[in-house]
């Protein structure tokens, strides 16, 4: 199953965002991070049968996000929704860190407001696989 590529790709850059972790490159291991969360959705909405190309123009990543929170939620429970959604916040973190002229460099901030909400995102998709 080609989906099986996208997990794959999840993993190794689950690999770099922690080795960028390890380093304190924080702003490398949101980004890649994110990244792992966001292909294993990709993969579980195609797997389940509710993945759609989004259309030009649409923000992909806020349409997926979207679409597998109706897709997937009668799986899920409330809390288990909430933090799904909380996808979105790690999404505008993740731009911050790839396109922004500030940085992230205070690993109690880096943990509250990102790894904290990343680990349990994270632990509800490996559920989901």
């Amino acid at each position: 199953m080609r989906e099986k590529i996208l997990l794959r790709k999840s993993k190794e850059n689950y690999e770099t965002g922690e080795w960028a972790e390890d380093r304190v490159y924080l702003d490398v291991s949101i980004s890649r991070y994110y990244y792992s969360a966001y292909q294993k959705i990709i993969h579980i909405s195609k797997v389940k049968g509710f993945y759609k190309k989004p259309q030009k123009g649409e923000n992909a990543h806020i349409v997926t996000i979207d679409r597998f929170g109706r897709g997937i939620g009668d799986k899920l429970s409330t809390e288990e929704k909430i933090q799904v959604l909380m996808m979105k916040k790690l999404r505008g973190l993740r731009n911050r860190a790839d396109y922004s002229e500030t940085r992230f460099d205070n690993k109690n901030d880096y943990n509250l407001e990102f790894k904290f909400h990343f680990n349990n995102i994270n632990e509800i998709l490996d559920e989901l696989i």
